[in-house]
């Protein structure tokens, strides 16, 4: 005991503990330090200081104190003498590769480690009394040291290399003659004529550096020793030859100093491994919360002392500040100490001292040098202590006090308890979220896009199952990062299809819009949802093409609104996907687009619905509970106007649907109409209101109607061609999907009478606009005739989608500008077995979009666009579009719009143009020459 020493194990004790995880304020650290090189001079060969403090370091409750506590002098090191590294005593420091196990008159090829007081450090630290604190790791200095001590025998052969790989592959636990087979292979097969060819493969394989010197559980430390500086610069430029230079039996003498200052680097490089606290092992660094303590009695030049302390302060320098978890205590009597100061530092002016030492290290990263020794401290001599009566009560009592060095405690979350309860928790949530981000994956919702959704009002789409247990990705999107897509036969997404292009052209569409409008703000910007299906199941029938050539028809109202000339309002189109068949149609209304719309005051309203049924329905109910106006473009079921006022139909209903059917028949001199569609259902409002009209319609004047239920449990219908049906007209009420088989099935024989006309509901001119559908093996080569909705741009012909005209298909409302535009974008989407005239789907949509822009348009420029205010201006302002008048005064489901059926002569031949057999209602102007059939006439 003497005076002051309770100061001084304050000193040590702070010294030990690692700070917090908090930024420094000089040097640019957070939660570590430097720690000094402190050396205790004693007068004296007798005193036990560190013995005590290393009592005190390991007397802890919470974890131990990594620690050593060494007598330099009295070190003896025994050099081991393990099997695996002997050699025959005849050949010392040879080595056969090829040997697999040691020979019976053997003797060790290890020499003593170049640094004894190290190595006897790495092997205290390693013992298991510090439990979790154990340091047992020290990859850097094993192999640097087994590098060192390990003769590596010159083979004489073509690569000098291959006994390196040897010795590294005998320290990462293989057997030094396991080389890769193809090593093998190369030195047994000869170079003969007949297997020149496998011979040189395999040389040439061997050159490979995997073949040939890979050497596993090396990893980040062949990276570690390239980086190093402790050799001469430029000696070698590889791994192989950095190693070939570091092994004993090739090492330079004059480089013999470098080499152990090599050592001490990867010595306090395992150091910092262990104590960082981002990495791979988890939360090991932060659960180390006292530092590492090496304590070195009777340090000496002659015992390996000095140089030891020496090297880790010339490491340390060259280091550029930085840190590493090693606090050096080192005793030495007087006359071995290697520097001389007028006078040592007393025990109770150790902490001032301390925070000048602090104060005078260099910013991190300089190149200005530290004193050789950090700290000198006196060490009073014990003969001379004082009694315990004379000394202060703290620090009598510094060796008996419990707990001194207790480490601060681990930061809660490191705790082992609580970190595998929290990874437990992050397995139970990140194995459904990973489950989870696949199925939407599958469904075509990328977890990207999902993310991108969460920050931004560009995409919203959730995972949705349809009947047939197909995953869907339904939602809305004006981003490039969403598109909707469907399946092939192998279940894979389609990413270059004609549907995929278009809506990619939308979106980039939409910024230009975006871009104009930020440029000029006078011009409004007009928004519209696009709400059709999207995706289909790969198993039915696609109507891709369909939906495709209504995205086509608004591509092209945007190319020609977003034009930087004109001045009047520009054209965004928000994409939304109702999932097959609209199944999801009012989940997407309500969840998704009913909040999109209140936050966007550009958006004017929802066009599309693609199908009459019960999903869709409510979808407009929904909407038009929200003040937001809808458009039907190809709805024609009887009575949805009823589920919104704010609800517009750009073609007519089933009613008049129903009468063009009836006038049809009359025109033929009918009196029999073969009515088949599939069963009713209240669900399905397009084919439950269409059926209900014909059989109420026809036999009004005199054409008996005789309903054919197709069921697809029943079998095959009937072929038609079995008697004479010259008075007999079909009528197909149904949708696309088995359109093609229906035709297989009544067309498909062969009779003396023909067959009757057929002719099919407007929902068919899906199958029309899709070539895939109509190219089906089996479908007979018959006429077929549909219902059109958009007839006048399907007349047009073949001279519309080149982009101009003939004069026999002009009429007084010009086409010129939408063919043109067609025939541009055709040029740039190339479309598979597409039909050489103009869909009209393609058009409708072109004149709802139109229809919309004219209206907010015609707003006053007082008056802030509003969904209701354009609904209003919908209903009281005509609008003539390439389809003729679009005028919702009288109604507003389009009742008195033209009608027509279209005669394709070859259901199997996408050449053959559509030709007109019956119209009703104006096409163009009121006197327009029509034929008989109200068909316009060819002047």
């Amino acid at each position: 005991m003497f005076k002051g020493i309770h100061q001084l194990i304050q000193v040590i004790r702070d010294l030990t503990r690692r700070p917090r995880y908090r930024r420094g304020t000089k040097h640019g650290v957070r939660g570590d330090r430097h720690l000094p090189i402190i050396a205790f001079k004693r007068t004296s060969a007798n005193n036990d200081f560190l013995a005590h403090l290393s009592q005190l370091l390991g007397n802890t409750k919470r974890q131990q104190i990594p620690h050593v506590h060494i007598d330099a002098e009295a070190l003896q090191y025994v050099a081991g003498r393990p099997a695996d590294f002997l050699v025959p005593a005849s050949e010392p420091g040879q080595m056969d590769p090829s040997m697999a196990r040691p020979a019976v008159n053997q003797e060790p090829v290890f020499s003593a480690p170049l640094l004894p007081l190290l190595d006897e450090i790495c092997k205290q630290l390693s013992e298991d009394r510090f439990g979790r604190s154990r340091l047992a790791c020290f990859n850097y200095y094993r192999l640097t040291d087994f590098l060192t001590r390990f003769p590596i025998a010159e083979i004489p052969g073509r690569d000098t290399s291959l006994p390196v790989v040897a010795a590294l592959r005998v320290w990462s636990g293989q057997s030094a003659g396991q080389d890769p087979l193809i090593v093998k292979a190369l030195e047994e097969i000869p170079i003969v004529p007949h297997g020149r060819i496998l011979s040189l493969l395999l040389r040439l394989l061997a050159r490979l550096p995997k073949a040939k010197h890979w050497v596993p559980g090396l990893g980040v430390r062949r990276r570690w020793f390239l980086k190093q500086k402790f050799l001469e610069p430029g000696r070698s430029t590889s791994f192989m030859g950095f190693v070939g230079w570091l092994v004993k039996s090739r090492r330079d003498p004059n480089f013999e100093q470098e080499v152990k200052n090599l050592l001490v680097q990867a010595f306090l490089q395992d150091l910092r491994t262990a104590y960082r606290r981002w990495g791979l092992l988890g939360p090991r660094g932060w659960r180390r919360t006292a530092y590492v303590t090496v304590m070195l009695d009777n340090v000496t030049r002659k015992n390996g002392g000095w140089e030891f302390l020496q090297r880790v302060n010339t490491v340390r320098f060259r280091n550029g500040g930085e840190l590493d978890p090693l606090l050096l205590l080192a005793v030495t009597q007087d006359q071995d100490l290697p520097i001389k100061r007028a006078r040592p530092i007393e025990p109770s002016g150790a902490q001032t001292e301390l925070y000048k030492w602090c104060d005078s290290i260099p910013a991190r990263g300089t190149s200005e040098p530290s004193p050789p020794w950090d700290l000198i401290i006196r060490l009073p001599d014990p003969a001379r202590h004082p009694a315990l009566s004379e000394l202060a009560p703290e620090d009598a009592e510094v060796w008996s006090q419990q707990g001194t060095f207790e480490p601060r405690k681990i930061p809660f979350l490191a705790r082992p308890k609580v970190y595998r309860s929290l990874c437990t928790v992050a397995l139970l949530v990140t194995v459904p979220v990973g489950v989870d981000a696949m199925q939407y994956q599958e469904a075509g919702c990328p977890l990207t896009t999902r993310v991108h959704g969460l920050f931004t009002d560009e995409v919203h789409v959730e995972r949705h199952e349809t009947e047939g247990g197909d995953m869907q990705c339904v939602g809305y999107s004006k981003s490039p990062r969403q598109i909707f897509t469907s399946k092939d036969e192998t279940g894979a997404a389609v990413s270059q299809g004609r549907l995929h292009v278009l809506q990619e052209k939308v979106q980039q569409a939409n910024r230009t819009a975006t871009r104009l409008h930020q440029e000029k703000p006078s011009r409004r910007l007009v928004g519209l949802v696009y709400f059709a299906g999207f995706t289909n199941e790969f198993a039915n029938a696609k109507t891709d093409d369909a939906v495709a050539e209504e995205l086509e028809g608004l591509l092209l109202r945007q190319r020609e609104q977003n034009n930087p000339d004109r001045s009047d309002a520009l054209l965004q189109i928000i994409i939304a996907n109702g999932a097959e068949k609209m199944e999801a149609a009012d989940i997407v209304a309500e969840k998704m687009l009913v909040p999109l719309i209140r936050d966007d005051a550009t958006i004017m309203g929802v066009i599309g619905f693609d199908r009459t049924i019960k999903e869709t329905r409510r979808a407009i109910e929904i909407l038009g509970g929200e003040g937001i106006a809808t458009v039907g473009t190809t709805l024609t079921g009887d009575g949805i106007e009823t589920a919104s006022p704010l609800y517009f139909q750009v073609v007519p209903p089933n009613a008049r649907q129903a009468m063009l059917i009836d006038e049809y028949a009359q025109h033929l001199k009918k009196k029999k109409l073969l009515l088949y569609h599939p069963p009713l259902h209240e669900d399905d409002v397009y084919i439950t209101t269409l059926v209900n009209d014909v059989k109420r319609l026809l036999p009004e004047h005199g054409i008996a109607v005789t309903p054919v239920v197709l069921q697809a449990d029943s079998g095959v219908t009937p072929a038609l061609c079995d008697k004479d049906r010259r008075d007999e007209m079909v009528f197909y009420a149904g949708r696309e999907e088995v359109f093609g088989e229906f035709l297989t099935n009544i067309a498909g024989c062969e009779g003396p009478y023909s067959l009757p006309p057929i002719v099919a509901a407007d929902a068919v001119s899906r199958f029309i606009a899709q070539g895939q559908n109509r190219s089906q093996e089996g479908i007979p080569g018959v006429p077929v005739s549909y219902v059109s909705m958009g007839s006048r741009v399907v007349l047009a012909g073949e001279s519309c989608v080149r982009g101009k005209l003939s004069s026999a298909s002009s009429t007084e409302f010009t086409l010129d500008a939408f063919c043109r535009g067609l025939a541009k974008l055709r040029s740039e989407v190339k479309v598979e077995q597409s039909p050489p005239w103009v869909g009209e789907r393609v058009a409708v949509a072109y004149d709802t979009a139109g229809m919309f822009v004219k209206a907010v348009w015609s707003l006053p420029a007082a008056v802030e666009p509003h969904p209701s205010a354009v609904a209003q201006a919908l209903r009281d302002k005509p609008f003539d579009g390439v389809t003729g008048r679009i005028d919702f005064k009288q109604s507003r489901v389009g009742a008195d719009r033209n009608l027509a059926i279209l005669r394709v002569p070859d259901i199997g031949d996408m050449a053959v143009q559509p030709e007109c057999v019956y119209l009703i209602g104006i096409l163009g102007a009121h006197d327009q020459h029509r034929r008989e059939d109200g068909c316009p006439a060819r002047r």
